[in-house]
């Protein structure tokens, strides 16, 4: 189930090297889930608590008929992610399945949309459209945002 990287020495200096444009890109990534959160309207958001400044490396809504919207998207080439599986849906954990009803609603709901820094402003207002003609803005009502 787990695999190991492992960084060699000669990929250092690209890391060192991002590491100077860090900040920039997390101010970046804010600016793109506060656009979506505030043009998309959600009534409910989650944040990361404590005295931190989240990196918002990734904008997750949670959407009851998520597959559908996820198929919907596609077709307009918007290319949202799924990035929360249910541990109960792996065999090793299975005897807890039932055991977290929330954590499992979440697994099947929940949508990531793109927040890469790749995105121009104009990208972030195609998607936010595209959300709302496929259907998937009007039935989300919780944002996670990490």
């Amino acid at each position: 189930m787990a695999t190991s990287i492992t960084v060699t020495p000669s990929w250092l200096p690209f890391g060192l090297v991002a590491l100077k444009y860090l900040d920039e890109d997390n101010k970046r990534r804010r600016e793109i889930a506060l656009n979506y959160f505030n043009k998309l309207g959600f009534a409910q958001r989650f944040f990361v608590t404590g005295n931190v400044e989240s990196s918002q490396h990734l904008f997750q809504i949670a959407i009851p008929n998520r597959d559908k919207v996820l198929v919907e998207l596609n077709k307009m080439g918007i290319y949202p992610g799924v990035h929360y599986v249910d541990n109960t849906h792996y065999r090793m954990y299975r005897h807890g399945f039932g055991t977290c009803p929330e954590a499992h609603r979440l697994s099947d709901e929940l949508l990531t949309l793109p927040i890469h820094l790749g995105l121009t402003d104009e990208d972030v207002e195609r998607v936010i459209d595209s959300l709302k003609i496929s259907g998937g803005h009007s039935r989300c009502n919780t944002v996670l945002m990490a």
